[in-house]
């Protein structure tokens, strides 16, 4: 009888220790966000050659480069990271930085004429018809160099300003916006949403100076406004990390407690499972009007019994390590406000619905330099707002 005892609680301890080191199958959602496409894209490629890989500081080549003699050759980096510096490109377009764009035409010019080149090429990967970011998820992967694209974007809103040429406008914003429901990562969805975002600001001003900029939707679709494929991305990028810190220890700690804690503690398909929710969550959200994502207050689900039990240390890791996303989707949001308003320069409608608010109310607010759906979410770097032309420019306005 006492034998038997203890080979029944053996077998107990076995099965329990079995049990407790085991990990759960990964869920089949989450594997397909895991999936990766070996396939090229020519888009993407395009890109890279233009503005180039963005890589980690290197102070050895920083040196090289103020080492260089005054009458180096520059490279294209070099031309576009000059582009850069032009002050006579508007960062953000309000009336003043338009005015000043169409009163200095030798200026522009001369600006335009020196980089056509790249404003040819920009406009080449513009006409794409399929765009799919192709940086690997990889903690130390270099990304393209975002701030070229954002320069050339700008110098091809000058043309735009000093010729006054709406339908040219209109046609680029038709790109950008079929640019911006393509597959992305969370950097470059941003970015695509910043650069349209200064294009519409152009387009309300080019508007009241008698310049029609037609667009065929005043409105973001569902695909244009989604951050499903930049959160998989994330989803992938934080997936990947995880592994690359598991499998060399690198977030281990100097104590051999905390080591052995992070061992036998984390369980990677159960991590990656609850993780998986929260991408998830947000890419659902993102597919939602403003006002139902300004108002999210999403938490994480509680592990269940056995994720607690099997898996405290990647529990922890998604506690303290998981970002809330709801500031990059309130870009898309705003940006969605912005189209919405490029409508009332052409039928001004102060009952023009707010989407910030569910029933729609809230009058507009104007004050002498813009127009605003008003907002908690307003700040400086992202407004539901669009400018308006001082009267006092007599400047031809559109009624």
């Amino acid at each position: 009888m006492k034998n038997a005892i203890i080979l029944i609680t053996f077998t107990a301890l076995v099965f329990l220790a079995g049990w407790w080191i085991s990990d759960e199958p990964l869920d089949p959602a989450a594997q397909l966000w895991l999936e990766t496409d070996d396939q090229e894209n020519a888009a993407y490629q395009h890109l890279v050659d233009l503005i180039g890989i963005d890589p980690p500081f290197d102070p050895d080549t920083a040196q090289q480069k103020l080492d260089r003699p005054a009458s180096f050759p520059p490279s294209n980096a070099d031309l576009l990271e000059e582009l850069l510096q032009q002050d006579l490109l508007c960062e953000h377009y309000t009336a003043a930085c338009l005015l000043n764009q169409q009163q200095y035409h030798a200026q522009a010019n001369e600006l335009l004429s020196r980089f056509s080149p790249y404003l040819a090429r920009y406009k080449s990967f513009l006409d794409f018809e399929e765009f799919r970011d192709k940086t690997p998820s990889g903690i130390d992967t270099p990304f393209p160099h975002y701030r070229r694209l954002i320069a050339l974007a700008r110098l091809q809103s000058l043309q735009w300003a000093m010729n006054k040429d709406g339908q040219g406008l209109a046609s680029e914003i038709e790109r950008l916006r079929h640019l911006l429901a393509q597959r992305h990562s969370i950097l470059s969805k941003v970015i695509v949403t910043r650069i349209l975002s200064e294009k519409i600001q152009l387009a309300a001003l080019l508007m009241q100076q008698g310049q029609p900029v037609s667009l065929s939707q005043y409105r973001l679709s569902t695909a244009e406004k989604s951050f499903r494929s930049a959160l998989a991305y994330e989803f992938r990028f934080s997936t990947s990390v995880l592994q690359q810190d598991w499998r060399s220890n690198e977030f281990f700690g100097e104590h051999w407690l905390e080591n052995l804690y992070y061992i036998i503690g984390l369980r990677e398909n159960i991590t990656t499972n609850r993780a998986f929710l929260f991408y998830q969550h947000y890419a659902d959200l993102s597919e939602n009007p403003p006002f139902v994502i300004a108002n999210d207050v999403y938490q994480l689900p509680a592990p269940s019994l056995s994720q607690a039990i099997r898996n405290p240390a990647g529990n922890q890791l998604l506690e303290s390590s998981l970002p809330h996303y709801t500031e990059y989707l309130n870009r898309l949001s705003h940006l969605d406000a912005q189209m919405q308003l490029l409508s009332w320069f052409r039928h001004h409608d102060p009952s023009l619905p707010n989407p910030w608010s569910p029933e729609g109310g809230m009058m507009l607010e104007k004050s002498s330099d813009e127009i605003c759906f008003p907002s908690d979410f307003n700040s400086e770097n992202m407004r539901s707002c669009l400018p308006l032309l001082d009267a006092d420019q007599h400047l031809e306005k559109q009624g």
